[in-house]
């Protein structure tokens, strides 16, 4: 049922990103593998290389899709670990952190 809502409307965001994945995870546990990595070749790719809403979903999905694959495969690891490096540069660009820690949480 989601996957035919999905099929059928257009969106973007996360919220709509998040949505992908959650059909994607589907998709691998029935054993349709290739459509779940077009799902994320399609939808979660784009958004996590693009902006910062799927740096969380795109890793986890590669993830899986990587531990489920029925061949070995050569995964978009490298793009989603270049937007993360960014992201986490830009965003700590300023930051103080206390003393001590040298960036440790």
């Amino acid at each position: 049922m989601l996957g035919a809502w999905l099929d059928g409307h257009d969106g973007g965001g996360s919220d709509w990103t998040h949505l992908q994945w959650h059909m994607a995870i589907f998709e691998i546990a029935v054993g349709a593998w290739e459509e779940a990595l077009t799902r994320f070749e399609t939808h979660i790719l784009p958004a996590a290389t693009d902006t910062h809403d799927a740096l969380t979903d795109a890793p986890a999905m590669l993830w899986r899709l990587e531990l489920a694959a029925p061949r070995p495969v050569s995964l978009a690891w490298e793009p989603v670990h270049a937007t993360a490096v960014h992201q986490l540069t830009h965003s700590l660009r300023g930051a103080s952190l206390p003393a001590g820690t040298c960036g440790r949480a």
